[in-house]
């Protein structure tokens, strides 16, 4: 059989559900420290993807975005120095999903990719994520969401928002499939995305949960030859999820008791989104007091995670502050002007379009996409999907 990179990229993303998992069983649920599998795994798709990069011919646009980030990188990262060890794995973050989307948008121009092969991946991706759910649960093995003994359950995913976000664009991608076709697979795939998410246990998820399912429900095609099997399938996925609720009651009344205990403590704003807001203006403040401008226009790399961990977190945990305090109002630019290309306007309807949207507000909300190993690598492959959906 010839391995050609066109099967390596495959196989290597088709199996980040398996290497996160494998990830934080040898870690014990733990955060990444020294050189990991999940690292090491990561360092092995940038190696190929440079080398990929190197047999190929960059584009104008892509050699320009590259300049752009590395001089924001290298400013941010001299006026941080003292913090240049943990803005470093930021960068590293950071930069993967944009190496993966240029790879496959120069990939793309040589005709090495196409939509099908994008849809593959996340036909593989909507099964085996919420089997790496599942699988450890039923074992009895694996993490709670919220800490040992406590409310939800993540698998042995370290970070709950990062594996939050991708079932929820998951779960938006098994509607798109079961409109297009109803099957068994279909309706499985659909009803294990709702179950994750529903026992993961996160206020965003439930939320997406929601609001997805009334969109999907809204602009389902309804059309003769199709109603009755859309409606047997849409009746065996809520009479399926029920009996799966029920299983997973205990653990559905422990989520939703923490979440009145929050309430009441912080109510509005403050707890949806579980005290983020709350933690941008004394950052602010601090870093206008440091050089002010400079720190406006090029950012404080880490440095202003001294202050941060201070009121009880290290980042913000809102992608856009986050970028606004390590890269400057400069930095922010140049990552919007990257990936809001990839809002297709004409296509708006389009699961890569709505989840390039999606991602975005969440990145925005609760953090963990744009500066995620994980959530980033997954909406890599969805501004991706926007590419070669307009090729079609």
């Amino acid at each position: 059989m010839k391995i050609t990179i066109k099967k390596i990229f495959w196989y290597l993303l088709c199996f980040l559900p398996f290497a996160d998992s494998l990830n934080g069983y040898l870690n014990g649920g733990g955060n990444e420290g020294g050189l990991s599998f999940g690292i090491i795994y990561r360092i092995v798709i940038i190696l190929i993807s440079l080398y990929y990069l190197y047999i190929m011919k960059l584009s104008k646009r892509n050699l320009i975005y590259i300049i752009m980030f590395i001089t924001s990188i290298c400013v941010a990262s001299l006026r941080g120095i003292d913090t240049i060890d943990s803005f470093v794995l930021i960068v590293f973050k950071l930069l993967l999903p944009i190496l993966l989307v240029i790879v496959f948008e120069e990939g793309e121009r040589k005709k090495r990719f196409d939509l099908n092969y994008i849809q593959s991946i996340f036909d593989f991706w909507s099964v085996a994520f919420p089997l790496t759910i599942f699988v450890p649960y039923i074992l009895g093995i694996g993490f709670n969401t919220y800490g040992m003994g406590a409310a939800g359950y993540k698998g042995f995913y370290f970070a709950q928002n990062d594996i939050g976000f991708i079932l929820a664009l998951l779960y938006m991608y098994a509607f798109y499939k079961l409109n297009d076709k109803v099957s068994t697979l279909n309706i499985l795939r659909l009803t294990l995305l709702l179950i994750s998410n529903l026992v993961l246990g996160l206020k965003s998820n439930y939320l997406y949960v929601i609001v997805i399912t009334i969109v999907y429900l809204l602009k389902m095609d309804y059309k003769a030859k199709k109603i009755i099997a859309k409606i047997i399938a849409l009746a065996a996925i809520i009479l399926g999820g029920m009996l799966i609720i029920r299983h997973f009651s205990d653990q559905i009344d422990m989520i939703i008791n923490r979440w009145m205990f929050f309430y009441n403590e912080k109510a509005g704003v403050s707890f949806w989104t579980s005290s983020r807001i709350d933690r941008v203006t004394p950052a602010y403040i601090w870093m206008m007091s440091k050089h002010g401008i400079l720190n406006f226009l090029f950012g404080t790399g880490m440095d202003y995670t001294k202050h941060t961990v201070l009121l009880g977190t290290n980042i913000i945990e809102m992608d856009f502050f986050d970028l606004f305090f390590q890269l400057g109002i400069v930095g922010v630019v140049e990552i919007l002007l990257f990936y809001g290309r990839f809002i297709n306007i004409k296509r708006i309807k389009s699961f890569y379009t709505l989840g390039v949207l999606l991602s975005i507000l969440s990145g925005a909300l609760a953090g963990h996409v744009f500066e995620s190993a994980l959530s980033g690598m997954v909406f890599s492959m969805v501004c991706v999907g926007t590419i070669y959906e307009r090729k079609e």
